[in-house]
């Protein structure tokens, strides 16, 4: 018989089973955006303190530098980091909104979770014109004699 581990996390069922899908809860305090990467304050997993990349930034007033789409930057040391000051990656812990990982407790597979997250949010507007453009080429393509 398997000694008692405690009691399962179970991690919402989005996240489960769909990759790279935000909570619904998931939104920067600051600026409202969503479907990506947010921070939230050290040592503060119980206050929902969310903040998208830009937002952080500007709570730490730091200029990010070498941002990558891990959600690490280069900081004054010159090593890389997903720290912006006192804020780090916001890893949801289970279905209970606004509970999240401890930075150094965070497992393996949702800290990947977190980093196949966009920096920041995707813009809807810029993807269906490169697909509107491809189309008129398409077009133009099928209709020269």
């Amino acid at each position: 018989m398997e000694p008692d581990e405690g009691p399962a996390i179970v991690f919402p069922f989005h996240l489960k089973h769909y990759a790279n899908v935000a909570p619904y809860d998931y939104e920067c305090n600051g600026c409202g955006a969503t479907r990506c990467k947010l921070w939230r304050l050290h040592n503060k997993p119980d206050i929902p303190s969310l903040a998208c990349v830009d937002c952080a930034a500007q709570y730490q007033d730091m200029e990010l530098v070498d941002l990558d789409d891990a959600g690490t930057h280069v900081r004054a040391y010159g090593d890389r980091t997903n720290q912006i000051g006192w804020f780090v990656p916001a890893v949801p812990a289970t279905d209970n909104a606004g509970e999240y990982w401890e930075y150094d407790q965070i497992p393996e597979e949702r800290y990947e979770w977190w980093e196949g997250l966009p920096n920041r949010p995707l813009e809807f507007t810029g993807l269906f014109e490169e697909t509107e453009l491809v189309l008129v080429e398409a077009n133009e393509i099928l209709l020269e004699p």
